[in-house]
């Protein structure tokens, strides 16, 4: 019953996700996120963001994959 779920799901909703997941089961993986942030007055400010510094491949939740790394650039205002 077991192998015949497993199946169904490997081939039919996320094909690949299983095969991923059990051959990468027991790789770690460390996250890191960075922010650096200028606040050019009370109303004006800037950020700059680094999603996934390292660049590490890695499975948030079934069929969820995280890279490559991300730049955002923020700017925000108050009127």
């Amino acid at each position: 019953m077991l192998y015949q779920n497993y199946h169904f799901f490997s081939a039919n909703i996320l094909p690949g996700y299983w095969d991923y997941r059990i051959e990468n089961a027991s790789r770690n993986y460390f996250n890191f996120d960075a922010r650096f942030g200028f606040k050019f007055s009370e109303s004006l400010r800037a950020s700059f963001i680094v999603k996934n510094v390292f660049n590490a491949e890695y499975v948030g939740r079934p069929g969820d994959m995280y890279a490559p790394r991300r730049f955002e650039v923020v700017f925000s205002a108050q009127f």
